[in-house]
């Protein structure tokens, strides 16, 4: 999950005036905002000005740090459990469950059952800079 995040982590640069901005790899040659990745149920703070591999600065889960030997199962599609978009690592995990419901279908399916979706003012994705 660390590594997930310290890839998401590169979504984002800060530039010389201070303002965060999305990285330019993310932009060209072509814009790729699907590679940038949330997480329910855990909370994680980046802080961009640290190098990379070191910007995901706290990682909790209900309130404890998640730690190295800590056990999570991820949802994801194909796309990413297949390390697409420099997840590579993922390639390393083992299947747990394969669901071959299209993610559009879940949503719509979602949806019909809620037609007002709200979101949060905390949002679990914090950035610091």
């Amino acid at each position: 999950l660390k590594l997930a995040l310290e890839q998401c982590a590169r979504y984002f640069a800060v530039a010389d005036d201070g303002t965060v901005r999305i990285a330019e790899s993310f932009l060209s040659p072509k814009v790729a905002h699907y590679n940038y990745d949330y997480f329910k149920g855990v909370d994680y703070v980046f802080d961009l000005t640290k190098p990379e591999g070191e910007r995901v600065v706290s990682l909790t889960r209900n309130g404890p740090p998640v730690r190295p030997d800590d056990k999570l199962t991820l949802v994801m599609c194909d796309y990413r459990a297949t390390g697409a978009g420099d997840f590579d690592f993922y390639c390393d995990c083992p299947r747990v469950r394969d669901i071959q419901t299209e993610v559009s279908e879940l949503i719509l399916s979602y949806l019909v059952e809620h037609p007002f979706v709200e979101i949060p003012k905390n949002h679990p994705h914090k950035t610091l800079y």
